[in-house]
């Protein structure tokens, strides 16, 4: 069964650092995710970073699809966000950011949250936080979306 794709609104800062802002790296990086494309969503990840595609599961993504919602990102403690929401070390380090995403999957909803951090002057996603801070969605795990 296919699931529903959709489009909706986009919120959030955008960071003047860099060749693309955090919030495109994040776009890009689930479209490669959902697309299927394992060298781009390689090249996205961060050189140090701890994510892996050894449990990425393709025929998931063959098989059904997501839609790619509002993608909010926290650069600093000056961005609205949720206190308990976004790891304290993460907002007083100009190289971190955290991005909530919203994913469709089967008409329904739910959290995905991502570490980024930036290499020279280029923004990577750095790690996948599921279950932790709040994400729902882990969409490099073998299961992507919870049992509905």
């Amino acid at each position: 069964m296919l699931g529903v794709v959709g489009s909706f609104g986009l919120t959030g800062c955008i960071n003047p650092f860099g060749s693309d802002p955090p919030r495109e790296i994040i776009r890009s990086f689930l479209q490669a995710v959902r697309d299927g494309d394992e060298e781009t969503i390689q090249a996205l990840i961060h050189p140090e970073s701890p994510l892996s595609l050894t449990e990425y599961n393709r025929t998931f993504f063959e098989q059904q699809t997501f839609g790619i919602g509002t993608i909010s990102i926290i650069l600093d403690e000056d961005d609205e966000y949720e206190e308990e929401a976004v790891p304290e070390e993460i907002l007083h380090n100009a190289d971190r950011a955290f991005s909530f995403v919203i994913l469709q999957h089967s008409q329904e909803f739910y959290l995905g949250s991502f570490e980024l951090r930036r290499a020279d002057t280029d923004w990577y996603v750095y790690d996948e936080y599921c279950g932790e801070w709040g994400g729902e969605a882990c969409v490099l795990a073998p299961e992507p979306f919870p049992d509905e």
